[in-house]
């Protein structure tokens, strides 16, 4: 694939919503079972989950604060591994809140 900006611009312009999530999913997946460090798998989990909360993607409960997604990461990583990090995350992209996007549909 590309790696020029603009490519992935209108790549994305024409994509659903749903397919957009899928994407970042499988790149996430990606990223995090690339790390065998668990201290830095929760904190690129850690970084992401506080900048979806600021941004409107926050669950029931969260604060867009570092070190508490620190502290959920550790519990997520020790009751369900890579796929509980990795189901937060799709729970908070799917906050029809997130970006603004109420009215946004799959």
């Amino acid at each position: 694939g590309s790696l020029e900006y603009p490519d992935h611009v209108e790549w994305a312009e024409y994509e659903s919503v749903e397919t957009l999530r899928t994407e970042v999913l499988l790149r996430l997946r990606q990223i995090l079972g690339q790390l065998s460090d668990p201290d830095r798998l929760m904190a690129v989990y850690a970084h992401l989950a506080a900048d979806l909360v600021e941004l409107g993607g926050a669950l029931p409960d969260d604060q867009p604060d570092f070190e508490w997604h620190m502290e959920q990461g550790r519990q997520a990583l020790d009751e369900g591994g890579l796929d509980r990090l990795v189901e937060l995350t799709e729970a908070r992209l799917a906050v029809p809140e997130l970006f603004g996007c109420e009215g946004c549909s799959g």
